[in-house]
């Protein structure tokens, strides 16, 4: 569970990081990168946290994610280019939500999602399943 928290809030980083770039650069999907960097760290934490809608929500995202990757995959074999350096991109985009999902699935991360209380911290008043 603490490993898929933690490659979350890389990848968020680096997809924020990327946001930065772009939005010096002028590119407009510079703001798309900032709000997917954002929800990587908003479900990163509410991971960590043991929040269960956050785990459905990566494997739905993981779902969606495999598919695109398969897509992007196969259109990269159709072309010839399976193995260039271009095509690294669609291997990573298949391989990472299934290794999301693996970590998601094991059963001390199905154990934390399963807690009846949540850890003790503090409250986060941008979470509605925390009192306030």
């Amino acid at each position: 569970m603490q490993a898929t928290a933690i490659l979350l809030y890389a990848g968020g980083a680096i997809t924020l990081l990327s946001a930065l770039v772009g939005a010096v650069r002028g590119r407009p999907a510079a703001l798309v990168y900032a709000v997917l960097g954002a929800l990587y760290l908003l479900l990163a934490r509410k991971i960590q946290l043991g929040r269960p809608w956050a785990r459905r929500t990566v494997l739905v995202l993981c779902v969606i994610g495999l598919a695109l990757g398969l897509l992007r995959l196969a259109a990269a074999g159709s072309q010839g280019a399976l193995w260039s350096v271009g095509s690294q991109g669609a291997l990573w985009s298949v391989g990472s939500p299934v290794v999301y999902a693996v970590l998601l699935f094991t059963p001390p991360a199905r154990a934390w999602f399963r807690r009846p209380d949540p850890p003790a911290g503090p409250a986060d008043p941008a979470d509605p399943a925390e009192p306030a």
